[in-house]
């Protein structure tokens, strides 16, 4: 089955590049797509161990904190660790810096649970999804996903804002004209493509 991956950053530095990815433990390789991207993890543990969950739900509990549907459109959801990210971008200075914070607070790659959510179908162009590290609080994840945006990104500006009735922080890229809206909740850091601002919106509003 097709697989599709994405930083954070991604639509910063590159203006929606999607890349292929290889989830951890998997054996299907992800094919090129039009289609969305990543997510976090709540701080709680998944009650299954990596082991033992399928491939592409290795953090089912921050999949479960993502919307199954947006607008009446079914939506996937899959996740994975850090390992498998940074082993996908393992030489840009976002992953190198994300995996020196990490290491800062007595975590590794493997600590960090990322989950995705997407349309399938791809009648939505949904980029969204959360990332989750167990001891770190929200707000100081969310402080190094945008400060490891920013080598790849130099003109990043990242602004407080309110999105669906929720503060958030959005960043932004005028080189490239993209924009990243994060919202840090319990645990997670949430993030979505903020181009579509309706769409992003709905995101918000339905994450918890």
């Amino acid at each position: 089955m097709l697989r599709v991956l994405t930083r954070p950053s991604a639509l910063l530095a590159g203006g929606a590049v999607i890349t292929t990815a290889l989830l951890a433990g998997c054996s299907h390789r992800a094919g090129p797509a039009t289609a969305p991207t990543t997510a976090p993890t709540s701080s709680a543990a998944p009650t299954s161990s990596a082991s033992s969950a399928p491939a592409d739900h290795l953090a089912p509990r921050l999949e479960a904190r993502l919307p199954a549907s947006l607008n009446g459109t079914a939506l996937t959801r899959i996740s994975t660790h850090g390992s498998a990210i940074f082993g996908q971008f393992g030489g840009t200075a976002w992953s190198q810096r994300m995996t020196a914070f990490l290491h800062r607070h007595g975590k590794s790659p493997a600590d960090l649970q990322y989950a995705q959510v997407f349309d399938p179908a791809k009648k939505l162009s949904l980029d969204a999804g959360a990332f989750d590290v167990a001891g770190i609080p929200a707000a100081a994840l969310a402080a190094a996903i945008v400060d490891s945006s920013k080598p790849d990104s130099p003109g990043l500006t990242a602004k407080p804002a309110n999105v669906a009735g929720k503060p958030v922080t959005v960043e932004s890229d005028p080189k490239s004209g993209s924009a990243l809206v994060l919202y840090a909740h319990d645990g997670a850091v949430f993030y979505v493509d903020g181009n579509n601002r309706f769409l992003a919106a709905e995101f918000v509003a339905a994450a918890h």
